[in-house]
């Protein structure tokens, strides 16, 4: 990390994953994380955020953050932690979609179309992948013989171009990491 031009912290290894592949082709039209120095690193949940945003701050690393729903939501331990940070954080607003704007100021991104933490799930990288191809993740998940994990979220990525939501957060990242 502290050779890095910046650093994109995942809430879990399947986004990581998926985006990763995803990125790391000139299918999007944009440059590859690697040719932009940024690496990308799974703190594996939203309990760790905070530690890992902390110490890029202390290794002056430009920093950005993408998380699920839940993550998201104002009250969240991620939303905690990053204030206890200095880091603006949303206010009780309800709607996912202003919570997500306010969050994105803050470097703060999302696949996400719903919190999800009512139990449903909605809100995490799985409910993202099934809605952009669901046959295409049930095979990732037949071929890996996971539920989750980096190598369902590689495996899905390998067999689907780029949607544009990821290509549209690749851009947001990057801005925000200039």
């Amino acid at each position: 990390m502290l050779f890095a031009a910046g650093v994109v912290f995942f809430e879990g290894s399947t986004d990581q994953a998926a985006l990763a592949v995803w990125l790391d082709t000139s299918a999007t039209g944009e440059p590859t994380p690697d040719e932009k120095n940024v690496l990308f690193l799974s703190v594996d949940g939203q309990n760790s955020f905070g530690q890992f945003v902390g110490l890029a701050r202390r290794l002056e690393v430009p920093w950005a953050v993408v998380a699920d729903g839940p993550a998201l939501r104002p009250g969240s331990t991620m939303a905690g932690q990053l204030h206890a940070l200095g880091v603006a954080v949303p206010s009780a607003a309800t709607a996912l979609e202003d919570v997500r704007a306010a969050w994105a100021a803050q470097g703060v991104f999302s696949l996400a179309d719903a919190f999800g933490d009512d139990g449903s799930k909605e809100g995490e990288i799985e409910a993202f992948l099934e809605r952009v191809d669901s046959a295409a993740l049930t095979a990732a998940r037949k071929a890996v013989g996971a539920k989750k994990g980096s190598r369902v979220g590689a495996a899905f990525a390998a067999a689907v171009a780029p949607p544009k939501e990821v290509v549209e957060l690749w851009r947001a990242v990057q801005e925000r990491l200039r």
